[in-house]
């Protein structure tokens, strides 16, 4: 997954709106292409080895949820992905705002 840049996506000192930029772009032309294996490889990666979400991560991890939810039924990570990241903020943000965030992307 040389092409996906995971470090520029976590990256705090990178404007977020850039960063969101970059994986939608990224997503897109790959979800458009067919590509989806990719996608997916991208979601296992994020929810193996970066799915330690603090507050300045869920604009990150509400980006991805996003652009995958067109192709939501070719991605067999997304589902996973998408539990992984409910799961956790129902920890961190209560029942309520868990299910205003997440109204729509599942």
């Amino acid at each position: 997954m040389s092409s996906f840049r995971f470090r520029y996506i976590f990256n705090p000192k990178a404007d977020i709106d850039d960063r969101l930029d970059y994986i939608y772009d990224i997503l897109d032309d790959w979800m458009i292409a067919g590509n989806f294996d990719k996608c997916d490889e991208v979601l296992q990666t994020i929810y193996d080895k970066h799915l330690n979400m603090t507050s300045r991560h869920l604009d990150i991890f509400m980006g991805l949820l996003t652009i995958t939810l067109p192709s939501k039924d070719k991605l067999k990570n997304r589902a996973s992905f998408v539990k992984a990241i409910h799961d956790k903020l129902l920890v961190q943000e209560g029942k309520e705002h868990t299910d205003a965030l997440m109204s729509g992307l599942l």
